[in-house]
């Protein structure tokens, strides 16, 4: 196939929906070793045309990743559906490089991702004129993305699950993590280390009317708001199976709800929006 240089539309630069604006909560697990961070969408980014989904794998404010649907106009050709994920400079896509091309690899689950992936800065997904390498077409199971990443100059391994649609228009976002243990991989769709699996507990973490409600507290519990520039506002400690916290003297904006247990060795997350 002959080499085409393909340009992006002025659309490509919106961000339509960056964890949905102020719709999406988000919730992040840590495991008991705190080294498998996992971050569950909820609900589900479903992405249509013009879509982009950033990832923050760390929660520091700084996009690790990109999954977008976008039109790209090239010579000789009329507009070219396509799917890509895309990485920040210094981070990279697990991707498969044929001649030309460069396509993002649907990473088998189970399958380690860390230091011999091959990655890029982008990665073709899927693109409506069918090209062969295009690994997530024609499937609507679960997929998953693989990313290598930097925190404070020390590469890490995450990826990000999404259910790819019917074709190149759509695509649905359901969670991602990422191995806080520098340089370690992680096997795609793994969420906790095999010897905690058994142990997990998650708490029910729910938002309404300016009150935060943390129920399936066992035994003990921290809790913390934090704003988004990381100033906690309001932290305790409970020994109730639940817990409300007050939030109507705060300003409107994004603020994370944490609570962990009595030894702080499991975390849970999610992101609130006060209007």
């Amino acid at each position: 196939m002959k080499k085409t240089t393909l340009k992006p539309t002025n659309n490509l630069t919106k961000r339509l929906a960056k964890y949905s604006a102020l719709t999406v909560a988000i919730a992040g697990i840590a495991d008991a070793n705190g080294q498998i961070i996992h971050t569950d969408v909820d609900p589900d980014f479903v992405g249509t045309l013009q879509s982009t989904f950033d990832v923050d794998f760390d929660s520091n404010a700084v996009n690790d990743a990109t999954i977008l649907q976008t039109n790209f106009y090239a010579p000789g050709y009329s507009y070219i559906e396509l799917m890509r994920a895309e990485a920040p400079v210094g981070n990279g896509i697990v991707a498969n490089v044929v001649g030309a091309y460069t396509y993002g690899v649907n990473v088998p689950f189970g399958t380690p991702i860390g230091s011999t992936a091959a990655v890029a800065s982008f990665g073709d997904m899927c693109q409506a004129s069918g090209y062969t390498n295009s690994g997530f077409c024609g499937t609507t199971e679960d997929s998953y993305v693989g990313v290598a990443f930097d925190i404070s100059g020390n590469t890490h391994y995450g990826w990000i699950r999404l259910a790819p649609g019917s074709s190149s228009e759509n695509f649905t976002i359901v969670d991602f993590a990422y191995e806080s243990t520098p340089g370690a991989p992680i096997n795609a769709g793994q969420s906790l280390s095999v010897e905690d699996f058994e142990q997990a507990h998650n708490y029910v973490i729910s938002f309404d009317d300016k009150q935060v409600t943390i129920s399936s507290i066992v035994d003990e519990a921290n809790y913390r708001i934090i704003s988004l520039s990381g100033q906690v506002v309001i932290n305790g400690n409970t020994t109730s199976e639940t817990q409300v916290i007050d939030l109507s003297h705060l300003s409107s904006g994004i603020y994370i709800v944490e609570i962990s247990d009595g030894n702080e060795q499991r975390i849970q997350r999610k992101k609130i929006a006060i209007q």
